[in-house]
């Protein structure tokens, strides 16, 4: 089967959708400035996506890579671009990290102030949020790198970073696409490849509009899921929904996630109660017949994704995002951003209490 996601993949940033404008309008002005002795990129990067796999930040670092060196042979880029490591690239994942590995690496990066190919060496850490504390105290120290060395840390909860780390690093944030945006991308690469694959190659006539349009709403912004959405229907002529929420959510309970966060918008006008938002929330839960189908941290990873695919996306749950509804989405946000700790079931339930008390205060009302 033909790997659709890594087949496309971009190898320069004008080939990426504009999820980072920040990032995208200015970095090759940046590369270009470094290449002729100029400031350049700050030498520490965090790319972030609120609680959202799959936009392209690593993707991204690579390409970074590639354009700080245009002068690395065809077989050292292809490595690059495979998602391997090469001579010019790191990419280590902080779950796998202790100090211990975390102290060699920097080490490493260090070492390359020896360089004798002229290179400009980029060390990508994934996931960087799960660092210990003691790992992210040893990466302070890379505050005076080589002016040939370059570190990315990507991450999905910045927030669970050193305050003293981000203050070292220049942060960029990627956000999801509008739906519409999304789609008419889909729709580009299954033109361009569909002839490839079983099913879309056996149609008489285009995958129709709806195809595209539900891959893209289901994919909730992340480039990666949809592809591979896309990917199953030119091969089969159906799509499973393979959103990634932590380690992975299932089409069921994304439309559970749909119609929990209608609920919350119905609060304002008192069309709602609490105990209705409760049982929602068991039903999402799965702990109906004992069962336990995702645990609380992940509920709260799930709803922060919806919260912000609402507020971002042009194609809001509500026919246009009202007041009231972003109203709710902050107050909601403010309550659960932060990561649970023991017992974490209990706590999730106090800080969705706590969200409900303080809206309907907001919008005086009266219990």
């Amino acid at each position: 089967m033909v790997d659709l996601y890594n087949r496309i993949r971009p190898r320069k940033f004008s080939d990426m959708l504009n999820t980072c404008p920040k990032l995208f309008d200015n970095i090759e002005q940046l590369i270009a400035n470094h290449l002729s002795g100029l400031p350049g990129p700050n030498h520490v990067m965090i790319f972030h996506s609120d609680n959202i796999y799959g936009l392209g930040k690593t993707t991204a670092a690579r390409i970074f890579t590639s354009e700080l060196n245009p002068h690395i042979t065809d077989d050292i880029r292809e490595e690059l671009f495979s998602g391997l490591d090469c001579i010019v690239c790191t990419e280590v994942n902080a779950t796998d990290m202790d100090k211990k590995d975390i102290k060699a690496l920097v080490k490493t990066m260090f070492d390359c102030s020896n360089d004798l190919y002229g290179y400009n060496y980029v060390y990508i850490i994934n996931e960087a949020h799960k660092l210990t504390t003691d790992s992210m105290q040893v990466l302070l120290s890379i505050e005076n790198l080589p002016k040939n060395v370059f570190v990315i840390l990507t991450t999905t909860e910045a927030l669970a970073l050193r305050g003293d780390l981000l203050s070292r690093a220049t942060v960029f944030n990627f956000k999801p696409v509008s739906v519409d945006e999304m789609a008419q991308f889909l729709k580009k690469v299954a033109k361009e490849y569909g002839a490839d694959y079983v099913y879309s190659a056996s149609l008489i006539d285009p995958i129709p509009d709806s195809i595209f349009k539900s891959i893209a709403t289901s994919a909730m912004g992340s480039f990666r899921s949809a592809l591979l959405m896309l990917q199953t229907y030119m091969n089969t002529g159906v799509y499973e929904n393979t959103l990634q929420v932590g380690e992975q959510d299932n089409s069921a309970q994304y439309y559970l996630f749909t119609e929990y966060i209608k609920l919350w918008f119905k609060v304002p006008q008192r069309l709602t109660n609490w105990g209705a938002i409760m049982n929602k929330y068991i039903e999402i839960m799965g702990k109906k017949d004992n069962k336990i189908y995702i645990n609380a941290d992940d509920f709260r990873k799930s709803l922060l994704y919806r919260i912000q695919w609402v507020i971002t996306s042009k194609e809001s749950l509500t026919e246009g995002l009202q007041y009231s509804d972003a109203k709710v989405c902050t107050i909601l946000y403010k309550h659960i951003k932060d990561p649970l700790s023991y017992p974490a079931d209990t706590q999730l339930v106090l800080r969705l209490y706590n969200a409900y008390v303080e809206i309907v205060e907001t919008f005086d009302n009266n219990f």
